[in-house]
């Protein structure tokens, strides 16, 4: 999908926003609200049937989303949807948590993906 890169970080407008949880309950209702600003959702869900169904109401409203089945206490699928999120829209705005307790955070992630394609590659001399 072509997403500008000159966004107004004032606005929700054009960001990339990954909800974890947003299938359903408040992560559904944030996922709306935010395509309702104009922001571009990358659904993080485990329930594959309910995440679909939100990121195709955001679609059918004329937004952008992208569903990705995640189950976010596994660090590989939670891996896997912020790769995901990268191939489709290019990067990440925000990330918004919906499942307290999660032993998965954007900040873990981050430090993970910039050791296998930062750090780790350049120390194997």
């Amino acid at each position: 999908m072509d997403i500008p890169n000159n966004v107004d970080y004032h606005s929700l407008a054009g960001r990339v926003v990954i909800i974890t949880g947003g299938g359903q309950g408040i992560g559904r209702t944030y996922a709306h609200h935010f395509a309702a600003q104009g922001a571009v959702l990358v659904i993080a869900e485990i329930n594959a049937e309910q995440g679909a169904s939100v990121a195709a109401e955001i679609e059918a409203d004329g937004g952008k989303a992208l569903f990705v089945e995640t189950d976010v206490g596994d660090l590989d699928s939670a891996e896997a949807m912020a790769q995901a999120a990268l191939d489709g829209f290019g990067r990440i705005d925000a990330w918004s948590t919906m499942r307290p307790c999660s032993p998965i955070s954007p900040t873990r992630l981050f430090a993970r993906y910039r050791w296998r394609n930062g750090c780790a590659p350049s120390m194997s001399m």
